[in-house]
């Protein structure tokens, strides 16, 4: 079988180099209040690989289940709304969906919870990392305090179940 390219040594150190050049242990690309994707390099199952990281805040989390699960419900609840456009500002549809999520958010029974999930993708040069963490805010002080952790094998998640309301 052969090894994903995000384990390919010339990937490892050209990220490597990168890094070192900006003096840091990652190499941000993307960075707002909820959300950031930077590169870096990391032992996935005991070997270095290098790293696309996407982090966001588990409150986008929470959200983003509870408009999945709201749209669901709707064209439950109403089927002829099944081709309905959701991204839509006005209509029908979205006074059931926005209905939907006032109660689902009064519901304490819709939780989220910490996690980090990784992966390979064919023709991808990286290690895929999802992480979504209980932080109010992402910031670069955020990123390097876990990819720290995170190298250095002491990361630990917060297995608490949560729960956000507006």
């Amino acid at each position: 079988m052969a090894t994903h390219a995000s384990f390919d040594e010339k990937n490892i150190s050209l990220l490597n180099e990168k890094c070192e050049g900006i003096n840091k242990e990652y190499l941000l690309q993307d960075l707002d209040e909820e959300t950031a994707s930077f590169k870096f390099v990391a032992n996935i199952d005991g070997k270095p690989a290098a790293i696309d990281a996407f982090l966001y805040t588990l409150e986008l989390e929470f959200y983003e289940g509870i408009y999945e699960a709201a749209k669901d419900a709707a064209v439950d609840t109403e089927p002829k709304f099944a081709d309905a456009n959701f991204e839509e500002e006005d209509g029908p549809h979205i006074d059931l969906l926005e209905d939907i999520i006032k109660e689902l958010t009064k519901d304490e029974d819709f939780t989220v919870q910490e996690f980090i999930v990784t992966g390979q993708e064919e023709g991808d040069s990286f290690t895929l990392m999802e992480i979504c963490l209980n932080v109010e805010e992402v910031n670069e002080e955020l990123i390097k305090d876990f990819v720290v952790k995170f190298k250095a094998g002491n990361f630990e998640l917060d297995k608490t179940f949560y729960s956000f309301s507006k």
